[in-house]
């Protein structure tokens, strides 16, 4: 099996969701592909729900911009860490309903770790951040 370019893979996610293109987000993941998130109950199956999700993220957060910050690879696995900033201007789904728009800033890290097919799709992608923070960053929650 060759080497693995894991932060070219990296890169491609990063570049996709910089240009808010959740179609090409969602091609780099398997038809069947299955996404864990910390804000949504149940973890996301397959491509078009994948693609939906980011879109829902990109109207939010329309500016959102996101770079890598390490990463790091083995075998079929791939762990990245982002840091993602935008604006919260659009409606953004929550545990409760939909949260309306702030228009406060917002700035997390994000940890990604996933398993990847033999041509580099993610096939399996668990993706975590920092939930309540984000939350007091927009304003909903008290900070620390």
């Amino acid at each position: 099996m060759a080497e693995r370019d894991y932060r070219a893979i990296a890169n491609r996610v990063v570049e996709a969701w910089n240009r808010h293109d959740a179609r090409a987000v969602a091609q780099l993941y398997t038809e069947d592909a299955t996404l864990w998130d910390p804000t949504l109950p149940q973890p996301l199956r397959g491509r078009k729900a994948l693609e939906e999700f980011t879109q829902t993220m990109m109207r939010a957060f329309p500016d959102l911009r996101g770079e890598s910050a390490n990463v790091f690879g083995s075998g079929d696995h791939i762990a990245i860490e982002f840091v993602m900033r935008g604006t919260h201007e659009g409606p953004l789904a929550g545990p409760q309903g939909e949260i309306p728009p702030t228009g406060r800033r917002v700035e997390m890290r994000a940890c990604q770790i996933s398993r990847l097919t033999a041509d580099g799709l993610f096939q399996d992608d668990r993706t975590y951040y920092d939930t309540a923070g984000m939350m007091q960053q927009l304003g909903l929650m008290p900070g620390p």
